[in-house]
């Protein structure tokens, strides 16, 4: 049992809890590489914006990442309440394109994503 006489140089902390503020936006795309994993995670959002598909069509230019929902390709797996692309290879050939240093940092997170105009159930991811 701790004696009363102990606790009366005890000090309230001052730090103060920040509220987390969530994106209302479009939601995001993350790149993990991580040697527990290397995926790719699709925020719900994103996956409406492409109607949902079991499988997805990566490619890229200098400034876009450009996600197609396809017949086949790679496959989205279901992960909690989002669904993942398991491909270290691509992950890292994507990382490696746009020169992010995946060595000392495992999460890379995009949120600005529009659909692609006259391109059906395509989306652009705009990587900074």
């Amino acid at each position: 049992m701790i004696k009363r006489e102990i606790l009366k140089s005890i000090v309230a902390t001052k730090a103060v809890a920040k509220p987390v503020i969530r994106g209302a936006g479009n939601g995001g795309i993350t790149f993990i590489y991580h040697k527990c994993g290397k995926r790719i995670e699709f925020s719900n959002n994103v996956l409406n914006m492409l109607d949902n598909p079991d499988y997805v069509n990566v490619s890229y230019s200098d400034e876009y990442l450009l996600i197609t929902s396809t017949e086949e390709g790679f496959p989205l797996k279901a992960m909690s309440k989002r669904k993942v692309i398991y491909c270290a290879p691509l992950v890292k050939e994507i990382l490696e394109h746009y020169k992010f240093d995946y060595k000392n940092q495992t999460c890379f997170t995009f949120t600005d994503i529009d659909i692609v105009e006259g391109e059906e159930k395509t989306i652009a991811v705009k990587i900074k």
